[in-house]
């Protein structure tokens, strides 16, 4: 089947001069739908004097989607014409492999430099945000950017060995899958003690540690460590890094959850103690608030259609490529 962008460039200057548009027309493929409303965030604020057609499917009529598919028009970006992916470890990885040297290097492929769009969802101080809107509670129950700190200092040397065997081509010494095993929480946190059992009920992530430390004692984790730094990646914030489906489902859910129940909790339970009130009122204003209450599956819609990440430091450098692209596009 034909690819649309066999005649984009053309179509787009036609189309350009047929309705006289101020903003120029360029073709943005994606992974998939839901990364749509991301990219198209970021050049709506970022270049607002170019139109997107931001499109999850490179070929007419298919459903194939993903990664690979949209590096297949890696020979056809140009002005017209752009690409948009998650890093994954490409960004890190800086040229080691061919395709990591191709999203690097090209003015014509955006990433995210986080893992995936999923990691910017889950900024952890964007979190309270999502508590505020699930609860109409605004109380700071829950310190989310200490706990993702935290998270992220235990799992950060086990990072470092993922990375690495990823780097030298030797991914089955230490399987991408199993990391991400290691690394979920399997339960609810709690909140109470700030979700430090959660944390340290991930004693597999130690273990595994020694293990590898044992068997390949002549890798250097401190060297592995100094040249991510150089990237970003620090040992308080290397969630960002990890693959961003397990950072969303089995670690922001696992908390999001029980510190909006306990937040709506509470509130209801500030009705029942309006001692001044009559008791059909309190009963009138618990089932108004009751209305409220969000299941998972609201909670989970609410994160992945969180946007309050555009503080976070890499946000920046993905602010740089889309404004050296549009200077470029202007001369």
């Amino acid at each position: 089947m034909k690819p649309l962008v066999d005649y984009s460039k053309d179509y787009i200057q036609s189309e350009n001069k047929l309705y006289d548009y101020a903003k120029k027309k360029i073709i943005a493929y994606v992974e998939n739908e839901d990364d749509v409303p991301f990219w198209w965030d970021i050049f709506d604020r970022y270049a607002p004097n170019f139109r997107f057609s931001i499109n999850p499917s490179t070929r007419v009529k298919s459903l194939e989607r993903g990664k690979e598919s949209v590096l297949k028009l890696k020979d056809q970006v140009g002005d017209s014409l752009i690409l948009c992916i998650d890093s994954d470890y490409d960004y890190l990885l800086q040229g080691a492999t061919a395709t990591s040297k191709l999203i690097n290097d090209s003015p014509y492929i955006f990433q995210t430099y986080t893992y995936s769009i999923e990691n910017y969802k889950c900024y952890a101080e964007g979190l309270r945000r999502i508590c505020v809107k699930a609860t109409c509670n605004a109380e700071e129950l829950f310190d989310f950017v200490n706990f993702f700190r935290r998270y992220s200092q235990t799992v950060y040397e086990l990072f470092l060995y993922s990375y690495f065997f990823q780097k030298v081509g030797k991914p089955e010494s230490f399987p991408l899958a199993t990391f991400c095993r290691l690394i979920k929480i399997g339960g609810e946190v709690g909140t109470d003690e700030q979700g430090k059992l959660a944390i340290e009920a991930l004693t597999e992530v130690a273990d595994k540690i020694a293990d590898l430390k044992s068997a390949h004692p002549d890798i250097d984790t401190g060297l592995v460590s100094d040249e991510l730094k150089e990237l970003g990646v620090e040992k308080d914030n290397v969630y960002l890094f990890i693959k961003g489906k397990v950072i969303f489902y089995n670690v922001t859910l696992r908390v999001l959850k029980p510190v909006t129940e306990r937040l709506k909790n509470k509130k209801i339970q500030e009705f029942k103690d309006a001692s001044a009130s009559e008791e059909k009122d309190r009963r009138r204003k618990i089932n108004e608030y009751e209305k409220l209450r969000c299941d998972y599956k609201t909670l989970s819609t609410l994160l992945a259609t969180n946007t309050d990440y555009h503080s976070c430091f890499l946000m920046r450098k993905i602010r740089a490529d889309v404004e050296k692209f549009c200077q470029k596009h202007d001369n």
